[in-house]
């Protein structure tokens, strides 16, 4: 889906953040806290878009109701419309679902933040100890 929303999620800097937070944080529990926190972010961009699709599809449904008996293309091509967004909207949901495994959309950003946050984390390291 080509959102606005979707669009800014995902031209974070997902590398930078992982790596910023690898050379400062540097623990198992950081890396997982910064994943987990990426995946509520992204589900609650999801929910979000879900709710403004459930709002197009109540108001379609009214106007449709308003419609109903008058004509019966402009009925049927409100009930399409609906339909069309109600699949939108369970393929927000699935993804909502996926994230919270690490699956789907979300994957990519995940596995950058988790590259950047290792390229951080030997870069702190090499610098502090071994003096590189």
């Amino acid at each position: 889906m080509d959102t606005p929303e979707l669009k800014d999620f995902f031209a974070d800097n997902y590398f930078g953040l992982g790596r910023h937070n690898g050379s400062n944080y540097r623990t198992q529990e950081a890396l997982m806290q910064g994943k987990q926190s990426l995946v509520s972010r992204f589900q609650n961009t999801l929910a979000q878009l879900v709710e403004q699709r459930q709002a197009k599809v109540d108001r379609l449904r009214n106007t449709q109701l308003q419609t109903e008996g008058l004509c019966a293309t402009t009925t049927a091509q409100l009930d399409m419309a609906c339909k069309r967004i109600e699949r939108d909207m369970a393929v927000l949901r699935d993804q909502i679902e996926q994230a919270a495994d690490g699956k789907g959309w979300i994957l990519e950003a995940l596995n950058r933040y988790q590259i950047g946050f290792g390229k951080g984390l030997r870069e702190a390291v090499d610098f502090e100890l071994l003096g590189n």
